[in-house]
């Protein structure tokens, strides 16, 4: 009887987000490295929303909580919304300063989700919108467009393409998606 060869063990690589808008992002991302063959986990957490640093520490808790078992991830991300950054840090809320952070990648999202997806339009990728007129802004190009989106909703609207070319303007995209293998 022949020997099955051992399957090979997934990278696992944590991705922390504030909410469900970041958590259908982190499965679009799957999708991608899957179809680009990347052999990744991505283990989705996702937050439930408060301030950014707060964010972190769930990410730094739930990092240290899921390598004591024998779930070791090769790293991790922490997709945030930058248009809270600058009250949470007034408030003495940097998230740049949580303990034992490392090596966890924060993400900044440009002001938020919806900004991002703006930046995926043709011709758009330059384009960064104030936070408080994202979501409008997002609907005249995308009508069909809910805060619930699904991370395959964004599979059948963007491709990795797109992502790609929005990231050549965008450092914290670019890093994530080198992070990630997806870019070079």
């Amino acid at each position: 009887m022949a020997r099955r060869r051992p399957v090979r063990r997934r990278k696992r690589i944590l991705v922390a987000a504030e909410g469900d808008g970041e958590q259908a992002l982190a499965r679009w991302l799957q999708r991608l490295c899957d179809e680009q063959g990347l052999h990744l986990h991505l283990d989705v957490a996702v937050a439930g929303g408060n301030d950014t640093r707060w964010v972190v520490e769930y990410a730094v808790d739930r990092r240290r909580r899921r390598n004591e078992t024998k779930m070791r991830d090769s790293g991790a991300l922490v997709f945030l919304d930058s248009d809270r950054l600058e009250e949470d840090r007034a408030a003495g809320r940097d998230p740049e300063t949580v303990r034992g952070r490392r090596d966890l990648a924060l993400i900044y999202l440009r002001p938020k989700l919806e900004g991002l997806l703006i930046r995926l339009h043709p011709g758009l990728e330059k384009r960064f919108v104030a936070a408080h007129d994202a979501e409008t802004r997002l609907r005249e190009l995308w009508p069909e467009y809910k805060k619930s989106v699904s991370g395959g909703a964004l599979a059948e609207r963007f491709g990795l393409d797109e992502l790609r070319r929005a990231a050549r303007h965008d450092p914290d995209l670019r890093n994530a998606l080198t992070l990630l293998g997806l870019m070079r």
